[in-house]
């Protein structure tokens, strides 16, 4: 090879390696976690904040909630589908009722409306699982989110808690799959089961994975966690919700 042509060939390879540079390194970085993270990352702007009248004894409840779809109030006015814990909204020690019910939204904080408390809703029995309406707001526009498969979860995979007592969302992971009954509850280790959390969305690598109700049996046991398939399946049974636009099956 003449020195001329040898050198153009090298200029050649270099120019290479520059190009590709930038998506070999993107390839590196979409580990599971990085996906996992991303994918909650594009969710936060779906969580909400609910709060409910307070007790008898004065004490406030309060726990989380996230975005699922669109649906008029029952003024017809545009409004928001919101799914969270039934416990919360309907519980014994809420003696004014589930309508006394708020929520705050994570994408624009000077926003706290209040919430109707749909009827269609599954005891803590049987999922614990209860649907809201509230008015929609100027927020930014909602992306598409992945639903993830339960049945693809693999123990160990990486886990975002989005709702915690004291937060919204953590810098890294915080939980990992633990495993998955027979009856179809998942579990997390690692994951906030205070009351205060219930109703938080739980995101990895495949999308959205469930909701959290609470803590298992034991304060040491893993968070018990209701997969995304029994919510947007009861949701459609209902009635409720077109998951054209909202949530992707992935």
């Amino acid at each position: 090879m003449k020195r001329l042509d040898r050198a153009a060939f090298f200029i050649f390879l270099l120019a290479t390696a520059l190009a590709l540079a930038p998506a070999a390194r993107a390839q590196q970085e979409a580990t599971p976690i990085a996906r996992a993270h991303a994918n909650a990352e594009s969710f936060l702007n779906r969580m909400v904040r609910v709060f409910v009248a307070p007790t008898a004894s004065g004490a406030n409840q309060t726990g989380f909630g996230f975005i699922v779809g669109e649906r008029a109030t029952a003024t017809g006015a545009p409004g928001f589908l919101i799914v969270t814990v039934d416990h919360l909204v309907r519980s014994a020690s809420n003696p004014q009722g589930p309508s006394m019910v708020r929520v705050l939204f994570y994408a624009n904080l000077s926003y706290n409306v209040p919430a109707e408390v749909l009827d269609e809703h599954l005891p803590p029995s049987e999922g614990d699982l209860a649907v809201l309406v509230v008015p929609k707001r100027s927020i930014p526009p909602l992306s598409a989110a992945a639903m993830g498969s339960s049945q693809a979860l693999t123990a160990g995979m990486a886990a975002w808690q989005l709702g915690q007592a004291d937060r919204w969302t953590t810098p890294e992971a915080t939980g990992r799959f633990a495993f998955r009954e027979p009856t179809g509850w998942l579990y997390f280790d690692g994951f906030d089961g205070s009351p205060e959390s219930a109703g938080g969305a739980v995101i990895t690598a495949l999308g959205l994975a469930g909701m959290v109700v609470g803590q298992g049996s034991q304060a040491t046991a893993p968070v018990r966690v209701l997969p995304v398939e029994l919510i947007i399946k009861k949701l459609r049974e209902w009635g409720l919700l077109d998951l054209s636009g909202t949530l992707a099956p992935q």
